[in-house]
């Protein structure tokens, strides 16, 4: 499709990975599921247009490489079933990323959420086929609580509050690698 090698990040029940251009659909409904909105008050709902170019950039880039914010699909390692959408985005130093992910309501209390987030922590920060980056970052509306708990049980501790757009309320989160540079 791209030319790109292929991307996996596999766990034991998940596999992360590249959104296919037919994958349109399920990557509009889960990233526009009125849930995720209210949570993450900051985003608007993306129309069809919209999500098209995501999906075929997406095609394009290199995830963890600077300046790249890749968004990639969770898909179910036996089923292949779409568990959700998750992003990395690396800063242009190479060093710091910032990851967000979004369990579809229904895989909502699996367990899914922290297998994501530690599973791509470990990939940025540890594994020698990753950017090797020194801390990821994770910004959370702070009445999302499960979101919360699920960064926290990965590791991650709360760096800051803040207000996203003057209104909404967020915790930034930070986890940080070995650095094996």
């Amino acid at each position: 499709m791209s030319g790109l090698p292929p991307f996996n990040i596999k766990t034991s029940r998940t596999v992360i990975r590249r959104f296919m251009l037919g994958e349109v659909d399920f990557f509009m409904r889960c990233r526009n599921d009125p849930a995720y909105l209210h949570d993450i008050p900051w985003l608007s709902s993306l129309t069809p247009f919209e999500a098209w170019s995501i999906i075929i950039k997406q095609a394009l880039v290199h995830p963890g490489a600077p300046y790249v914010d890749a968004q990639l699909a969770i898909v179910d390692k036996r089923t292949s079933a779409f568990l959700g959408i998750c992003s990395l985005a690396v800063d242009g130093t190479g060093l710091r990323g910032e990851i967000g992910i979004n369990i579809s309501r229904e895989y909502h209390g699996c367990g899914y959420g922290q297998e994501v987030i530690r599973a791509l922590v470990f990939w940025a920060c540890e594994s020698e086929d990753g950017p090797m980056l020194h801390a990821v970052t994770a910004t959370v509306e702070e009445n999302d609580t499960g979101s919360l708990a699920a960064y926290a049980a990965a590791g991650f501790r709360m760096t800051s509050r803040g207000k996203a757009t003057g209104r909404y309320s967020f915790i930034r989160l930070v986890a940080e690698g070995t650095q094996r540079r």
